[in-house]
């Protein structure tokens, strides 16, 4: 019994038994009392801050084969769901987009991919990087978010990132098809966008979309008009959009360089997020991870700049806002993620500094409230104090300093929130009123999406997740390590994921098969990539594993799937004429690498010699 786990003990309480429920107390108290079988054999503090998974379904009859019961047949309203027994089968594995899908056995008629989820949903891939409008428009698809059409439930507009650089940005229409089983209609609706992020459906029912510099809006009833157009729907893809969009600013002139020259916006991305009353609350991401830049000041800079928080553009009707935004909070670094409650509750998801100890600090999860200090650069989870601010005059103490506010809840370190969504629909009975986190980080903590059940007010009534909505995306031989950054609830109920760094959209849908059987890969692995290498090998040892492998644990794998991983991450991507990670490794990206000091020389020199070669 001793590697029994409480999950499995409270799989045991659904037998026929007449005392389970009682042997099932006992049990989990005595896991308890002498710890649990992970802590004996020394889990690492990565592994666990992940969430227990869901409770695994039990076996009846009504599921047993055919279609599976709704979740409120198998569980009753508001229950919680239960886990996947086995994996989806392998009746038909095919290459879609960078994972091996099965197109056998879908997912509401997409291709299924081989992700855990609850018993009575499953993931599907909708669309990636190869289709031929998305290869048409460009070399990159890093999709940010995308919104679902204010009046047709077929249409979905899709924020495209593309190439890491300005005006790059794309939008494409993404129309269902009449039939399962057939691709979608992407057509290029805008380009040249200035680093896009956000979108949203504003009160005018229009699309709002948020750029480096500022926010615009376009209405898509005038765009769909067109684009349904028969002589536009029979137009072959190219990189020139369809249409002419007329862009009205929102918000304009947000300032991308600051008062030193050397100073630019570290965390440009204009996430925003609408309250109930239509207010636009807008993200000033900080210009640096920890504002050491600011030192030997008590002081960071960027509050100086309005930098590290939230601004309030307040809505004045018919569609208006003011034309200058009020600070509504500071002390924020990246408030990528943000989701408003229809109480008005607004929950910021906090991407906290590059530390690079594993275990801190933890991501944060914020309740927003006017004035208030979050604590960045100063403070880190709840009243950690970063050692390079000690003799700041701002305090990490609510209690000596009342203008600071801490987290609400700790959310698993490295594990970068990037989107947030509450769920209220009956698809999913027992998800309604949660709410639900897409984790976007490479650590092991990141690339998944957690579940908290919330009150009425919309705050989490746990400190830890009930369970992975989506989970085991861990990079395989059936596609990359997960990179979920927005989540949007479609009114059928279906939930919609992004992707930037795999290029796809996907959709968590309803599972109708049972009893799915483990996929047979042994004919989908990839090439061992550096096998017969004792270059890549050395280079690894002596380079790749002491400075990365803290961070980009594959490195610390053998030099084979080291390599591999090298390759099925993007890393090896070329763009612009150089890879992504010699622009990481040469300090000539936004985020280098190493992020605390360059490589030594020599060190460089031996690795820029390795991808030149290649």
């Amino acid at each position: 019994m001793s590697g029994l786990r409480p999950a499995h003990l409270l799989a045991l309480c659904r037998s026929s038994h007449p005392h389970a429920a009682a042997w099932v107390s006992l049990a989990v108290a005595l896991c308890v009392a002498c710890g649990s079988a992970d802590d004996a054999a020394g889990t690492s503090p990565a592994e666990r801050e992940r969430p227990a998974r869901l409770p695994e379904p039990e076996t009846t009859a009504s599921n047993a084969g055919g279609q599976g019961p709704s979740a409120a047949d198998a569980r009753g309203a508001g229950a919680a769901p239960a886990a996947a027994l086995l994996p989806p089968p392998a009746a038909s594995l095919q290459a879609v987009g960078p994972y091996q899908a099965d197109v056998g056995r879908d997912c509401d008629g997409w291709p299924r991919l081989a992700l855990t989820t609850p018993a009575d949903a499953c993931v599907g891939i909708v669309t990636h990087a190869s289709h031929p409008a998305i290869a048409a428009a460009g070399p990159r698809f890093r999709p940010r978010s995308m919104v679902q059409d204010p009046e047709r439930d077929d249409v979905f507009w899709v924020l495209d990132a593309g190439a890491q650089r300005d005006h790059a940005g794309r939008v494409f229409r993404l129309r269902l098809p009449a039939q399962p089983g057939q691709e979608p209609l992407l057509q290029l609706v805008m380009a040249r966008l200035n680093r896009p992020h956000g979108s949203r459906i504003g009160p005018d029912r229009k699309v709002y979309v948020g750029e480096v510099d500022g926010v615009f809006r376009f209405d898509p009833r005038a765009v769909n008009r067109a684009l349904d157009a028969p002589a536009l729907l029979a137009t072959a893809p190219s990189a020139r959009p369809l249409v002419q969009v007329a862009r009205e600013p929102v918000v304009a002139g947000l300032a991308t360089q600051l008062r030193r020259e050397d100073r630019i916006r570290y965390h440009p991305m204009s996430s925003f997020v609408f309250t109930p009353t239509w207010d636009l609350v807008l993200n000033r991401g900080s210009s640096t991870d920890r504002c050491l830049e600011s030192l030997p000041a008590a002081r960071c800079e960027d509050e100086a700049d309005d930098l590290a928080g939230l601004v309030l553009y307040r809505h004045l009707g018919e569609g208006r806002f003011a034309a200058t935004g009020e600070m509504l909070a500071r002390g924020l670094r990246n408030s990528v993620a943000l989701v408003a409650h229809a109480s008005g509750t607004v929950l910021q998801g906090e991407n906290g500094v590059d530390f690079a100890e594993a275990d801190r600090p933890h991501e944060e999860l914020n309740v927003i409230r006017a004035g208030a200090h979050y604590g960045w650069p100063y403070c880190y989870d709840e009243r950690g104090r970063d050692p390079s601010w000690a003799h700041s005059d701002f305090l990490c103490d609510p209690a000596q300093n009342p203008g600071y506010q801490p987290p609400l809840l700790l959310l698993p370190p490295h594990g970068a929130p990037l989107g947030m969504a509450y769920y209220d629909h009956e698809r999913f009975a027992w998800l309604r009123g949660s709410l639900l986190i897409a984790l976007h980080g490479y650590r092991a903590t990141g690339h998944r999406v957690l579940v908290f059940p919330a009150d009425a007010r919309g705050l989490p009534t746990g400190r830890e997740p009930s369970g992975e909505l989506v989970g085991g995306w861990e990079a395989s031989d059936l596609g990359p390590k997960g990179a979920p950054v927005e989540l949007l609830v479609a009114r059928d109920g279906a939930i919609w994921l992004v992707e930037d760094k795999n290029g796809t959209v996907l959709r968590v849908g309803s599972e109708r098969y049972a009893a799915p059987r483990a996929p047979d890969t042994r004919a989908t692995g990839e090439p061992t990539e550096g096998a017969l290498d004792p270059e890549f090998a050395a280079l690894q040892a002596a380079v790749f594993a002491p400075r990365c492998g803290s961070c980009h644990g594959f490195f610390n794998e053998p030099a084979p799937a080291a390599a591999a991983a090298l390759r099925r991450e993007g890393w090896l991507a070329v763009e612009g004429g150089r890879t992504a990670l010699e622009r990481r490794v040469s300090r000539q990206h936004e985020r280098p690498m190493p992020p605390a000091e360059p490589l030594p020389p020599a060190e460089l020199a031996r690795v820029l010699a390795r991808l030149s070669a290649r």
